[in-house]
């Protein structure tokens, strides 16, 4: 603990401690067995095999260049105690299979015991905050943990509540926040067996909320960046790390014709970007915020597209909208200068039986212009626009629906030839997030 506060110094700010403060070394697994509180869930992360997972730190991967890139790896756990098992008829790893089904092989992805261990781990690393601010408009979140096909719904009253499933799961949050090398650990005060009947509920998806791109930004992001963290005030421009090289599965890249696009010093191909905390970025609605403070940067060309899969969605049928974000650099597209479309742009989901929707996102956009002026060249006429930036939704569809209980392929084109022109090299589209929200007939 902390025992006085901010003693401001010439060059710096002293805070003292009442004890020594220990470096934390331990992973996710050495930090739970330490307890003595986990000893039924340890044992099942050792037979299952999740073990070996919680205990890496950094991976090194051989790239197709032959350089060598080393990604950190996080883990969020969600801890489940002995006294827990105890309370509900399990006094053993046996017990605990048992109660789930499970046959013996417990290594297989597909045993019960081994999708019950992967469904208390989420890839990534969370605080009690992270998991559980739910953003507004919407009333509840869903994680995404490492058993496929599954969701763990948050809501104001604790995880996994459907109104049909009988059982709730809540954070015990003074036994929550513990920090490991690779991670943290959050207790639970109920067992949390998978749940399969989830309902339809509205929620955000950000397209850059991946543990891979998450690990990425953690070991080979641009200085000072923080994945979903805004920057302070006193940074001269936004940060924004290419991903384009990184070999990350979650995209699938294909450029157009013509390859990358060379890019201003302002911008990247395949971004991860970041806002800054002191500015707003909406003209129109001040008030409105960026989702997980970051957008996904997009520049791959005429004919480029970036392909990346949801997360698990309830089967039902939703209403999908996509938010993106325009800033003033983005005028000229809005009145087709250098042979722009408007900024046409293609959105699918290859895998449903739907039509694809191509839009342009600049024409369309609100506002009218207040100066034209030339360039200092003397060529093209320049704009300026009342409304120089903003979010903007983008209905998709009104009624898609999605029957199977499974992550869907979402595919973004640029059908806009300014996306190869050398003269407008700061082309790009910006998506803050896709918003499913249930339809009921």
């Amino acid at each position: 603990h902390v025992s006085e506060l901010g003693i401001s110094t010439t060059n710096g700010v002293i805070y003292v401690l009442e004890d020594v403060l220990r470096p934390t070394i331990e992973s996710a697994y050495e930090k739970m067995r330490e307890t003595g509180e986990y000893a039924i869930f340890c044992e099942a992360l050792v037979r299952t095999g999740w073990r070996d997972s919680l205990e890496i730190i950094t991976d090194t991967l051989v790239l197709d260049n032959g350089s060598i890139q080393e990604t950190r790896r996080y883990y969020t756990v969600l801890g489940v105690t002995d006294g827990t098992f105890s309370s509900n008829g399990i006094s053993s790893v046996d017990d605990l299979a048992s109660k789930l089904g499970a046959n013996t092989d417990y290594t297989d992805y597909d045993n019960a015991l081994n999708q019950y261990m992967a469904y208390h781990i989420i890839e990534s690393r969370n605080s009690l905050d992270d998991l559980t601010a739910i953003p507004t408009g919407v009333d509840c979140k869903l994680l995404q943990t490492a058993c496929p096909k599954t969701l763990i719904k948050v809501s104001q009253n604790g995880l996994n509540l459907d109104g049909g499933s009988g059982y709730q799961a809540q954070f015990v949050s003074a036994n929550s926040d513990v920090q490991a090398k690779n991670g943290y650990i959050h207790q639970l005060d109920g067992y949390l067996p998978i749940c399969m009947n989830l309902k339809p509920v509205a929620f955000y998806w950000d397209p850059t909320d991946y543990p891979e791109v998450a690990n990425y930004i953690a070991s080979n992001g641009v200085e000072g960046q923080s994945y979903q963290q805004a920057q302070g005030s006193d940074n001269d421009k936004e940060l924004m790390t290419d991903m384009k090289n990184a070999s990350l599965s979650c995209y699938q890249v294909v450029t157009g014709a013509k390859g990358f696009p060379p890019y201003s010093s302002n911008f990247v191909n395949v971004g991860y970007h970041t806002i800054r905390s002191s500015q707003t970025y909406d003209s129109l609605e001040p008030e409105r915020k960026v989702l997980n403070n970051d957008f996904l940067d997009i520049s791959v060309g005429y004919g480029g597209s970036i392909t990346m899969n949801t997360p698990p969605i309830i089967p039902g049928k939703y209403k999908v909208t996509v938010c993106y974000f325009f800033a003033n650099s983005m005028r000229y597209y809005r009145w087709f200068a250098y042979g722009s479309s408007g900024g046409q742009t293609c959105f699918e989901f290859p895998d449903l039986p739907v039509d694809a929707v191509t839009v342009p996102l600049y024409s369309r956009l609100p506002g009218e212009f207040t100066e034209v002026k030339p360039t200092p060249d003397g060529g093209i006429s320049d704009i300026t626009y009342t409304i120089k930036q903003g979010l903007e939704d983008l209905l998709l569809y009104d009624n898609v629906e999605f029957t199977e209980m499974k992550e869907y392929p979402f595919k973004i084109t640029l059908d806009d030839y300014a996306a190869d022109n050398l003269e407008s090299p700061n082309y790009r589209i910006q998506i803050d997030y896709i918003l499913f929200e249930p339809v009921t007939e």
